[in-house]
């Protein structure tokens, strides 16, 4: 479980660090294109959830976080055996939510930079946070679908 924290607060910092850098230097609602028409970095403030969903419902929106990350860290105290990927997959969700969280709190919003157009789709604004959270949710549906075992607990 100390590698599960550990692993947490390293995904947390980098997520902190990076939008600490562009908070200071980036006027709210800018954007500087990274790679021509495919990578920009654009400091937009989210007060949903994804894709602004539950916009301005901040309460709720940190009930909720607060709940999953008790139900995570239950399972944590469950766990009988720590692979690479659950591991793995659990430090993803904890410093997805604990990362958003933290922007609520402090900004009522959370905030978001990472900017992606693929063949003229523009996807929707988001964070390193957003990012770990999705990614352990593929990960684990990955390997569900080839029925590997990824969490231990009875």
């Amino acid at each position: 479980m100390k590698k599960v924290f550990g692993l947490t607060l390293v995904f947390l910092m980098a997520d902190i660090i990076i939008k600490q850098l562009v908070i200071s230097t980036m006027a709210l609602n800018s954007k500087i294109t990274v790679i021509n028409s495919f990578f920009s970095i654009w400091y937009v403030k989210n007060s949903g959830a994804a894709f602004g969903m539950l916009e301005n419902w901040r309460l709720l929106l940190i009930l909720f976080a607060l709940a999953v990350i008790y139900l995570i860290i239950k399972m944590l105290k469950k766990e009988k055996r720590f692979t690479i990927v659950n591991t793995l997959l659990y430090a993803m969700m904890l410093a997805g939510i604990i990362g958003n969280l933290i922007d609520r709190l402090i900004y009522h919003a959370v905030i978001d930079y990472l900017s992606f157009n693929l063949a003229g789709f523009q996807f929707a604004v988001f964070n390193l946070a957003d990012f770990y959270i999705v990614s352990a949710i593929i990960i684990y549906l990955i390997f569900s679908l080839f029925q590997k075992e990824v969490f231990h607990y009875e």
